[in-house]
């Protein structure tokens, strides 16, 4: 597998959400491969693709292809974007395809997670923004939604 890119628009939005501490605690994604999964999942849930554009190395291949889950998001998405499961025979040229469908979702992530940074422009970290978004799309149930306090019955 091949490093994984990203358009250099996103600088700011990368360094908010993977490199700086949400109140000197810990950062919203611990790592740039866990923000670009997380953006690849949403880019793909939420129908969004875009263009790797002005392309910077992000993810290094040697970190990807440690991760067998992260290995297996990248073929599942670009499996469910083709629909054709020859997208997953060995070979360079799969590669490249495979790394491009995840690019493209991850590249669309980060621009919803960029309209939703601007939708709460008042979190300097982006940890609300991204909850309130995830609430307001319906991704998790709203704040207001109270749990059933009731026992499973079976």
């Amino acid at each position: 597998m091949r490093t994984i890119r990203r358009s250099k628009k996103y600088d700011d939005l990368v360094s908010r959400l993977a490199e700086k501490p949400v109140n000197d605690q810990q950062k919203i994604f611990p790592t740039y491969k866990a923000l670009m999964c997380f953006a690849a999942c949403l880019g793909y849930e939420s129908g969004e693709e875009g263009e790797v554009n002005d392309p910077i190395d992000f993810v290094d291949s040697r970190v990807i292809e440690r991760d067998a889950d992260c290995i297996d998001l990248i073929y599942l998405i670009a499996l469910a974007k083709s629909r054709d499961a020859n997208i997953l025979k060995d070979g360079s040229e799969s590669e490249i395809q495979l790394a491009s469908a995840f690019e493209r979702f991850s590249e669309g992530g980060l621009g919803v997670l960029h309209k939703w940074m601007n939708e709460t422009p008042s979190d300097a970290y982006g940890h609300e923004a991204i909850i309130v978004a995830m609430q307001k799309y319906g991704y998790l149930p709203a704040s207001n939604a109270k749990a059933s306090q009731e026992e499973p019955t079976f």
